[in-house]
């Protein structure tokens, strides 16, 4: 899945420059919505409780769909403030993200080893995709300094049904602290073993491999995928999320 500095950089290209969510009253409250679905890094929860879906989903908007199923009096048009409009926009976004990643991204090109030599393969290099969408968030971004200037100043003045107000703020909190964190590529020796396969001898070996020369590897894996896959798929996502913003938010 896309991290923390992409989604923040998807949230970002999602909206119109002109959009009333990128106004300085919502706009970090839009912000941290756009990652809070992540919130499990600090609260250890199942990811299905925050992103409303789990992995096996293939449709686009399911999360969504639940979240406003299981709690309608988030999205009722008569009591909500236009900060937490934002924050569940935002919220929204970050889950159209993940499930476009996968049905766009992860199932035609990596779910199978029939681009690489094995599935272990293909699960290590969706995750050098991911990480090379990080590095170029980060670089639009001007390393965050844009997100932490505005989520800084936020105040968190609204309440979610779904999550503790205490653990809301720790997570802001957790967010600023991060934002002083590096991009390295070294992070893929972690997210390589996010995947089925026990086979640790052999994902530690695509990894390094990868390691030993990555602007190579990074041309064989572009070479591999479709031309523009990354300005396809964020484009596949701004549509997605504004037809779903959509449905429950206007």
């Amino acid at each position: 899945m896309p991290s923390l500095s992409a989604h923040f950089d998807i949230a970002l290209k999602s909206e119109d420059r002109g959009s009333v969510l990128l106004f300085d009253e919502t706009f970090g409250a839009y912000l941290l919505g756009s990652v809070t679905p992540d919130i499990r890094i600090i609260n250890k929860q199942d990811r299905i409780i925050t992103h409303f879906s789990d992995l096996d989903n293939r449709i686009i908007g399911q999360g969504a769909e639940n979240m406003y199923i299981q709690y309608p009096d988030l999205f009722n048009k008569a009591n909500i403030s236009n900060a937490k409009k934002a924050f569940i926009s935002g919220y929204i976004n970050h889950l159209v993200a993940d499930e476009t990643w996968i049905k766009v991204v992860y199932e035609p090109y990596f779910s199978n080893d029939l681009l690489f030599e094995s599935i272990e393969e293909a699960n290590v290099y969706d995750r050098v995709l991911q990480l090379d969408l990080d590095r170029l968030s980060r670089d639009s971004l001007n390393d965050m300094e844009v997100i932490k200037k505005h989520i800084l100043k936020m105040t968190i003045d609204f309440h979610l049904d779904f999550l503790p107000d205490s653990i809301v703020v720790q997570w802001r909190d957790w967010l600023l602290e991060s934002m002083s964190w590096g991009f390295s590529w070294e992070r893929i020796r972690r997210l390589a073993y996010r995947q089925q396969s026990n086979n640790t001898n052999l994902i530690d070996q695509i990894a390094q491999s990868f390691l030993n020369d990555i602007p190579a590897n990074l041309t064989i894996l572009y070479n591999k995928l479709p031309n523009n896959i990354i300005d396809l798929y964020l484009s596949e996502v701004r549509k997605n999320y504004n037809e779903i913003k959509y449905r429950y938010l206007t």
